[in-house]
């Protein structure tokens, strides 16, 4: 306890002292309570960031190779029209090795056996038949 008056004043001052010094950490405390929210909610942030930012190279990488994909597709499609072409032509016996050997097509063939002279273009219809193509045809 304090003896005089001057003992109280000095344990009044410390008091206030002490009063001041714990608003001041409860404010820092309020302080710190905020910054550790926004910290975490930061946090929070990084998956959706960094899911935005690899989206963005994806789609800028993506952007940059679209042409040459689409020119990959091209040739691609080209390949195997040309493959199509080639095993058709083997089919119908329309081979350039066929031709330099002078053996008939599949479709002189199919008009020799219908008696046909060779030469005259014909084509089979959808009822299974066949008729000669006239001029009309071709156009």
């Amino acid at each position: 306890m304090p003896q005089n008056a001057d003992d109280m004043a000095i344990y009044i001052s410390v008091a206030e002292d002490l009063k001041e010094a714990t608003r001041e950490a409860r404010e820092t405390m309020k302080d710190l309570a905020a910054e550790r929210k926004r910290g975490e909610e930061m946090l929070a942030r990084i998956p959706e960031l960094v899911d935005n930012a690899i989206g963005d190279i994806v789609r800028e990488k993506l952007a940059q190779m679209e042409p040459t994909m689409i020119e990959a597709m091209r040739k691609s499609e080209e390949r195997v029209f040309a493959k199509f072409d080639q095993i058709s032509e083997m089919i119908m016996g329309e081979t350039k090795a066929n031709r330099r050997k002078g053996e008939p097509s599949l479709h002189d063939l199919i008009g020799k056996m219908i008696g046909l002279p060779p030469g005259i273009p014909f084509e089979l219809t959808v009822e299974n038949t066949l008729r000669p193509i006239d001029d009309d045809d071709r156009r």
